[in-house]
């Protein structure tokens, strides 16, 4: 008696044990399996923004991505199947402090999920292993308030880099009331700017680091606006309203008076500085 029920107890063990291993199927097409934490009952829902760690493995099971190798917390906002594939669809599946692993085809993962194009080494037709760990829902409260910090934080190194160059450039000028730093180079004796003129100058603008932007001396073209148009940053109509014709400034540009947040296409980073040297050549 005793023998049958060591036997029929080593028959559900390997049996459960085999089972950990067996994918499942769903309907959608990838194949998955749940380590449940059912101490938690937060489920995911589509536009919830996830904390999770991520790993994807190739069908040889080479590792293509680990969110542990980034520097920052790895996150995924949730979308439908249609915008975001069935990657989307799995995730969905899980609830906060779940594990998982699933089988989806690369062609679907990389498509519309991650709307890139396929790596050279992978094959559409294979299979992905992606292993996760989901960590947190984070709350529009807690995302504004991590945004906040963000800017103060970059804000700050901003302003240690301005206060080095100032320093070693010795730079003693007061910013005016916007904050832009005006110094004059060459004091000019022609006509004075006003708000609507039309001003052809030259100028040179570089980061604060030195870096060279742009330069209407070495493209050999002076450039023309009107003043006081959205045509160029604040800054430079700010700084044209002080000049007359044949005037040189060098302006220090905040990046709250340039760029700010966001910098400019791959060009200019956020929270830059920006340095321009302008020559007004005339008015009209």
């Amino acid at each position: 008696m005793n023998s049958k029920i060591i036997l029929i107890l080593f028959l559900l063990f390997t049996f459960s044990c085999k089972n950990e291993d067996v994918y499942q199927k769903h309907i959608d097409g990838f194949e998955y399996k749940i380590f449940s934490n059912e101490n938690n009952t937060q489920r995911i829902n589509i536009d919830d923004l996830v904390e999770l760690d991520l790993k994807y493995f190739s069908e040889s099971d080479s590792l293509i991505f680990n969110s542990k190798e980034l520097k920052g917390k790895f996150r995924v906002k949730v979308e439908d199947k249609e915008n975001g594939g069935m990657f989307q669809t799995a995730i969905c599946m899980l609830h906060i402090g779940d594990s998982a692993s699933f089988l989806i085809k690369a062609n679907d993962f990389y498509t519309k999920t991650i709307k890139t194009e396929l790596p050279n080494f992978i094959n559409k037709d294979e299979k992905l292993k992606i292993e996760l760990k989901t960590k947190k829902i984070i709350t529009q409260d807690e995302l504004k308030k991590e945004y906040e910090q963000y800017i103060i934080k970059k804000e700050a190194e901003e302003n240690i880099l301005l206060q080095e160059y100032l320093k070693n450039e010795n730079i003693n000028v007061k910013p005016t009331k916007s904050g832009l730093y005006i110094i004059k180079l060459k004091k000019g004796k022609g006509e004075k700017a006003k708000l609507g003129d039309t001003a052809t100058i030259h100028y040179k603008g570089s980061l604060i680091n030195g870096q060279i932007l742009a330069s209407s001396i070495n493209k050999g073209k002076p450039y023309t606006f009107k003043i006081g148009e959205n045509k160029v940053i604040d800054a430079w109509n700010e700084a044209l309203l002080t000049m007359k014709v044949g005037d040189k400034v060098k302006i220090i540009v905040p990046s709250k008076l340039a760029y700010g947040e966001l910098g400019y296409k791959n060009k200019i980073p956020p929270f830059a500085t920006l340095i321009f040297e302008i020559k007004l050549l005339k008015l009209k």
